[in-house]
């Protein structure tokens, strides 16, 4: 008997680990940032983020205004409001209005 507590234990374990997997931060996220205020937002950023679509009359420029500031959650100051995606392999570029391309650095301590 006491091999299929350990099993059913083990099976109900697993079980809520792959819960907690299943709440990660997410892939696409809009992050706003109105007037001075610096905000974060929780995203995905193993590999780095990118500017999809500008939202704000200000600009949004990595490093200055958007970056990554840890594990899973970046931030936005100085107006800089748009949707930003987690690169899938760290290399990608996304247009943004106005001409240029999103980048992946720009942590912030």
């Amino acid at each position: 008997m006491p091999f299929f507590r350990i099993i059913a234990s083990c099976t109900v374990a697993i079980c809520l680990l792959s819960g907690t997997a299943a709440a990660k931060a997410p892939k696409s996220v809009i992050c706003e940032s109105y007037g001075d205020q610096l905000e974060t937002c929780e995203i995905r950023t193993i590999n780095g983020i990118a500017l999809k679509r500008r939202m704000s009359k200000d600009r949004c420029i990595e490093g200055q205004t958007f970056g990554i500031y840890r594990h899973d959650v970046m931030w936005v100051d100085a107006g800089c409001r748009g949707e930003f995606i987690s690169r899938r392999f760290g290399n990608e570029t996304f247009s943004r209005p106005g001409g240029g391309a999103g980048s992946s650095s720009g942590y912030r301590n």
